[in-house]
């Protein structure tokens, strides 16, 4: 038995490793893809009555930069700055941005407050949010597709939930 758990063992690690080692392939969000990205960002916003994002591209090459590492994970030296990561074999720029929003549905207004079942949500439609910028990239050798969007400043602050993410007004 321990020869079978061996040999388990060292065939997983055998296969991730090609996924751990796997370059990003060529890939940058198109203009198409910024413009569905902000528009849905701030359809939704709207719903909400919290003011429009606007486009940075310093956001962007940052995001760029992370989603070309491939690491499905937040960037912890990315400092006061919101991230939300999406990825699936095809996913999509709206794909991605609807996935966020759905959380929405699970939201519990009479308990405002982090809770990783929402935090993307909460990060898109956060008031005091100004900007975003987005990157993509293929990775693990075309499998999947990451998308990395982050936000200035940063929502989901502690006892500032019921003045940054209100109800839908619309």
């Amino acid at each position: 038995m321990i020869f079978g758990r061996f040999w388990l063992t060292a065939l997983a690690a055998a296969l991730s490793l090609p996924l751990l080692l796997s370059p990003a392939s060529a890939e940058t969000v198109t203009p198409a893809e910024q413009t569905a990205i902000l528009s849905l960002h701030n359809s939704y916003r709207a719903q909400h009555c919290v003011p429009a994002l606007t486009w940075s591209a310093e956001l962007a090459a940052a995001a760029q930069r992370w989603a070309e590492k491939c690491w499905i994970a937040h960037d912890k030296s990315r400092g006061h700055i919101g991230e939300n990561i999406a990825w699936g074999g095809d996913r999509t720029a709206s794909s991605a941005v609807d996935a966020w929003y759905k959380e929405v549905d699970v939201y519990d207004y009479g308990k405002p407050g982090f809770a990783a079942s929402t935090a993307h949500f909460t990060q898109m439609v956060w008031k005091e949010t100004k900007q975003i910028g987005c990157g993509v990239a293929q990775c693990y050798f075309g499998a999947i597709r990451l998308w990395v969007c982050r936000y200035g400043p940063t929502g989901n602050w502690a006892g500032k939930y019921p003045q940054n993410v209100p109800k839908r007004c619309k």
